[in-house]
């Protein structure tokens, strides 16, 4: 008789996004579903790890210093 084997879920992790403020020049951390809420609210403006409102830099606009409050609410598992 065989036995049916649970199936395996994979460990998905969370994508996250770095945003640099375009007002303060810092590197803040948004979750992939944070971006897409920011996206949907049209506002131009979007809520990151460390509940601050960013208004992101252009893409041409390279990384600024990491802001300690998103870096050190991420850990890498």
């Amino acid at each position: 008789m065989f036995r049916r084997r649970k199936p395996v879920t994979p460990l998905v992790r969370p994508a996250f996004i770095e945003l640099t403020d375009a007002l303060s020049g810092v590197s803040h951390v948004i979750s992939e579903p944070g971006y897409a809420d920011g996206l949907a609210e049209r506002a131009g403006t979007f809520t990151v790890v460390c509940q601050a409102r960013v208004l992101p830099a252009p893409m041409t606009a390279g990384p600024g210093s990491p802001c300690p409050a998103c870096h050190t609410q991420m850990r890498v598992v």
